[in-house]
């Protein structure tokens, strides 16, 4: 399958350059012998070096036979746009900075050519260069450049945690009617939970969460950055209402919520513990709310409450494995079973292949991932993970 993706790239290239043939066997004739128009000889060069697969060479005659104007700029583009897709990015880059070397390219030619040597800097991971093309980008001043710009350097300072520069992007788009909002909030998220770890800083902290909520577009993370505050703050109660509605509104951050309340129960109860999240008003239950509820309870010793919500997952065809791991440990725990050579192979294989589930998936680009991202490592989609082990049940059986 590589082999003919790499065939077709190469028959498509000579059909993209037809145009610079044509024009080069036009300003090869006379205006007496435009009739008896031919293909420059350069070109057919160039495109024997191109089936021959000796790009080097190809790229030579191409820069230096075929002059660039408006009439070819989309040419010599694509040609560089296919050798990035290649992952042939020092060619790519040569005939993209090549075209930006044309001083009477136009604006929105210029444009185009800054745009596309700026993305072969990003695919080749030379972020400094990225960063000063497309701050050059900008400068010519085009509406289409200012926001390509602007979202192309957002991509890089991502990349980098530069923070206030993707802020300041941000609402340099904002002022182009972009609403970046969503985004502005998580990046002061990331400052404020930073301030937090990195330096103890709950002041400051403080002061990036009332900017994210100026924004009007509360996320369920300010939520829980609030909690992770408030508990820095020993200050549980306060902690426990925020990790709460976080919950309500979305209990598919289960694996990263629960911990967190557990936190608020100092010293811990289980069995309050156990209360409280069987209580918490939620639209739908995680495997993993089930695992910390039912675990939660054997803590307790409440194992009669334990065993009736087990067999209601059974009648009901919803137990997950997790759960009958834990009822098979916990009932053979301080039993001769539990050392049996036999039940611990079967224990250690239940492990084996819970440790390869997927409980998250990108809704854009189908990434699956074991633990939750506020953006996609893949496709670099902010808010776009969702739980895939959501289970159709509302609440526990009293």
């Amino acid at each position: 399958m590589g082999d003919l993706v790499f065939d077709w790239y190469w028959v498509l290239i000579p059909i993209a350059l037809l145009p610079v043939a044509a024009l080069s066997g036009w300003r090869a004739c006379s205006q007496r012998d435009i009739a008896r128009q031919t293909i420059a000889p350069e070109y057919i060069k160039g495109l024997n070096y191109l089936l021959d697969q000796q790009t080097d060479k190809a790229v030579e005659i191409f820069i230096k036979f075929f002059q660039v104007d408006m009439t070819t700029l989309e040419t010599h583009v694509l040609l560089g746009n296919l050798f990035r897709r290649k992952g042939e990015l020092e060619k790519a880059i040569r005939i993209h900075g090549n075209l930006i070397q044309r001083e009477y390219l136009n604006d929105t030619a210029k444009s185009e050519a800054l745009f596309e040597l700026g993305q072969d800097y990003l695919h080749a991971g030379l972020l400094s260069n990225a960063e000063d093309i497309f701050k050059r980008l900008i400068k010519t001043a085009t509406p289409d450049a200012l926001s390509r710009g602007y979202k192309s350097l957002i991509t890089i300072y991502e990349v980098e945690k530069s923070w206030h520069q993707a802020i300041e992007c941000a609402q340099r788009l904002q002022k182009l009617g972009i609403d970046c909002s969503r985004y502005i909030v998580h990046y002061y998220c990331e400052l404020a939970e930073k301030e937090l770890t990195d330096s103890d800083d709950y002041d400051n902290a403080q002061r990036y969460l009332a900017k994210a909520k100026a924004l009007k577009n509360l996320s369920v993370r300010v939520l829980i950055v609030q909690g992770d505050l408030a508990l820095a703050r020993l200050d549980q109660d306060k902690a426990l209402e925020y990790y709460s509605r976080a919950f309500s509104d979305c209990p598919s951050y289960a694996d990263i919520l629960l911990p967190k309340l557990k936190q608020c129960f100092v010293p811990y109860d289980p069995a309050k513990y156990a209360s409280y999240i069987k209580n918490l008003n939620i639209k739908d239950m995680t495997v993993l709310y089930i695992v910390n509820y039912i675990q939660a309870l054997f803590d307790a010793n409440r194992i009669d409450e334990a065993e009736e919500f087990l067999f209601y997952l059974i009648e009901t065809k919803r137990a997950p494995l997790r759960v009958l791991k834990i009822f098979i440990e916990e009932k053979l725990k301080g039993t001769d079973l539990f050392e049996d050579k036999i039940v611990r192979r079967i224990i250690d294989e239940i492990n084996t292949s819970l440790s390869s589930d997927y409980f998250y998936i990108c809704s854009n680009c189908g990434f699956k991932a074991h633990q939750l991202y506020w953006q996609c490592p893949s496709c670099h989609t902010w808010d776009s993970i969702n739980s895939i082990d959501l289970v159709n049940i509302s609440h526990p059986p009293d």
